[in-house]
């Protein structure tokens, strides 16, 4: 099926980037966060390569939530936390990174009407992840402009686990 070629294209320049976004950022905790987006990207693309194989019993790792995630990668942070006074557009780089997960799922969804039900059952565990990562950067975003008020607050309200 051609969408699922394009799907794994799709999770491999996400994993790509995420990479990218790690590599070039001094902040530890979003080291972290792009790190575990780039594994979960990998992991979305082998599911799709076995669904094109024929695989339908795929399955999903979902051993650990996003909400967990954050607090770890945030925890270390306290309000005391300052960004590096050197730091490139981080508004286009995540607003990319917002785009491309919001394009995977609206292809997802449209792939999960073309698929068995083992595979659309799947492919929406997929959705639902894809939905935490435009959570986690809609976060990230709003953290980067306001990092002080994020600190004082660092309950993570906003990250639910999916």
């Amino acid at each position: 099926m051609e969408i699922l070629t394009l799907a794994q294209t799709m999770e491999l320049e996400g994993k790509a980037y995420y990479e990218q976004l790690a590599a070039e950022t001094e902040i530890a905790a979003l080291k972290g966060a792009f790190t575990f987006l780039a594994v979960q990207e990998q992991g979305h693309y082998e599911l799709f390569k076995a669904m094109e194989q024929g695989q339908q019993s795929a399955t999903i790792a979902n051993d650990v939530t996003l909400g967990e995630k954050v607090k770890e990668f945030f925890s270390s942070l306290d309000a005391s936390f300052a960004l590096p006074e050197v730091i490139y557009d981080y508004q286009t780089a995540y607003g990319k990174a917002l785009a491309m997960e919001k394009e995977s799922i609206r292809m997802y969804t449209d792939l999960a009407a073309e698929v068995s039900a083992d595979g659309k059952e799947t492919v929406e565990l997929i959705i639902a992840q894809e939905k935490g990562h435009v959570r986690l950067i809609e976060s990230l975003i709003d953290f980067m402009g306001n990092t002080k008020s994020w600190l004082e607050n660092a309950e993570w309200r906003n990250i639910d686990a999916y």
